[in-house]
């Protein structure tokens, strides 16, 4: 490392790690783009709030600096970003030190890290309150421009990774005050390639097309209409059969537990649907909602998982308390949505975030340079799954919307897909082969 180098990692910086441009993390090959890019949202109206202001700061210029740090981003997507005082897709807050991310995502005081942020769909962004903020030309030398580190830490909000383009908005060193700042076209194109451009506005300006108009209009031939077929009727089916499952994990005696929103499971044996109940009659203390559910049989726990944290239950569904998954956005780039045993007989588990996954320990630490894409460990299936469950040493049952995918882990491809009601839940809902 020589002194240009030293001097470089000397500089204030955003938090996230660079985990796509390591070698020893992800292929580069993998990538699908020149960008650096990670998951995405799924609908292009977000929301957004602050929990915790800094007192260093005017809390409606605060406010103010947010809504223009975001509309740098809308104003090259389709996304539009809307403050509300509810329930929020982005939740912003000024944090210090140790804040719930885990010990190795502490903040470190003033200088070095300045902010982190979490990739879709989790939303959270933390601000260090050790920083001296400020805000445009107050800042000089001393102070670190909010409005700066804001539009970074929403790129990132938004899926985009660091880029390892100097001058780009999203290189992960802090630039300084820019009182024309405008975003490069290195992240114009970065979120467009996730987004798409503005809507009505192409991505590039195409090259004029001139398309001529004949002189006489041809005659309109004149076209017997085939009479209209009368459709055949389609049996109702019941609506419990469209499940919208949040998580799945397979109890030690053989019953898929299929879990649901407003905090219902659904049990399900060989032959089918057998009832939903109330999930806290079956675990009690557990989570009102989660992100992912999983087993480990050798050990004979189950686990679900929301964010950063982990519920523990024994063989008996008896509570044996939390676990905080430590590392936080640097080793988790997106928020869970499956979680797996890396095998029938293993400890480890596998995590499935959007289109990436990651390996994770029982103690919930997160095994660096575990990261891949989905894609290139699982052939056939699809990224946002809803949910997984290992079903067997050789088997594993990855679910989206209404359909299921199995995957044969000798194989290694999915070797036969359908619909989650006629293959799981039977009876009324059909019955299909699984």
């Amino acid at each position: 490392i020589g002194p240009a180098d030293e001097e470089v990692m000397d500089k204030r910086r955003c938090a996230c790690e660079d985990v796509m441009q390591k070698d020893e993390v992800m292929n580069p090959e993998l990538q699908p783009q020149q960008f650096n890019l990670g998951p995405k949202w799924r609908k292009t109206a977000l929301t957004w709030k602050i929990t915790k202001f800094t007192r260093q700061l005017n809390q409606d210029k605060t406010r103010r600096e947010i809504a223009r740090a975001l509309r740098h981003w809308s104003d090259v997507t389709p996304l539009t970003f809307r403050e509300v005082a509810g329930e929020s897709d982005i939740t912003i807050s000024f944090e210090v030190r140790t804040h719930g991310d885990g010990a190795s995502n502490s903040f470190d005081g003033r200088g070095k890290v300045l902010a982190h942020a979490f990739f879709p769909s989790n939303g959270d962004v933390h601000f260090d309150d050790e920083e001296n903020w400020g805000f445009g030309d107050e800042v000089g030398n001393t102070k670190t421009d909010f409005f700066t580190v804001a539009v970074h830490e929403f790129g990132h909000t938004m899926g985009l990774f660091h880029s390892d383009v100097q001058g780009a908005l999203m290189y992960p060193y802090y630039s300084g005050y820019n009182a024309s700042f405008r975003l490069h076209d290195d992240d114009v194109k970065g979120m467009q390639s996730l987004y798409g451009p503005p809507t009505g506005r192409p991505l590039t300006t195409p090259y004029p097309m001139t398309t001529s108009r004949p002189t006489t209009p041809a005659p309109r031939p004149r076209i017997t209409p085939a009479p209209t077929p009368r459709p055949t009727p389609r049996p109702e089916i019941p609506e419990f059969c469209n499940v919208q499952i949040q998580a799945a994990v397979r109890d030690f005696d053989g019953t898929l537990f299929v879990f649901t929103q407003g905090n219902y499971v659904m049990r399900i044996t060989e032959t089918g649907f057998l009832d939903r109940i109330r999930t806290n009659n079956l675990f009690r203390r557990a989570p009102w909602s989660m992100d992912a559910a999983y087993s480990i049989p050798s050990l004979g726990r189950t686990y679900f998982m929301r964010g950063q944290r982990l519920w523990e239950f024994d063989r008996m569904r008896n509570p044996m308390g939390t676990i905080l998954v430590q590392g936080g956005p640097r080793t988790m780039p997106e928020r869970p949505r499956a979680v797996i045993a890396t095998s029938a007989s293993g400890n480890d588990v596998e995590v499935f975030g959007s289109g990436i996954l990651w390996r994770m320990k029982m103690n919930g630490e997160v095994i660096v340079g575990s990261h891949r894409y989905i894609s290139s460990q699982y052939s056939g299936v699809p990224s946002m799954i809803d949910a997984a469950v290992r079903w067997d040493s050789r088997t594993v049952y990855f679910f989206k919307g209404n359909r299921y995918y199995r995957y044969d882990t000798s194989r290694r491809t999915v070797i036969g897909e359908g619909d989650f009601g006629p293959a799981f839940l039977k009876g009324e809902c059909g019955d299909a082969p699984r």
